[in-house]
């Protein structure tokens, strides 16, 4: 721990590279097909994705 229990937030990234590993083993498919296809399209989210900041639709706001 870096410092005591309430006194400073430091927000970490690694938990969510572990369960997107872990998703990838176990479905075998790649984390961003995983989140696309189970939760994506099951909640009609039919314009979300994971683009790159260069190459958005067009249609992004």
């Amino acid at each position: 721990m870096e410092s005591k229990v309430g006194e400073k937030f430091q927000y970490n990234n690694a938990g969510y590279i572990l369960l997107g590993l872990i998703v990838e083993q176990i479905s075998g498919f790649s984390f961003t097909d995983y989140i696309e296809e189970y939760i994506f399209k099951k909640a009609g989210m039919e314009n979300s994705g994971y683009y790159e900041f260069d190459a958005l639709p067009k249609d992004m706001h």
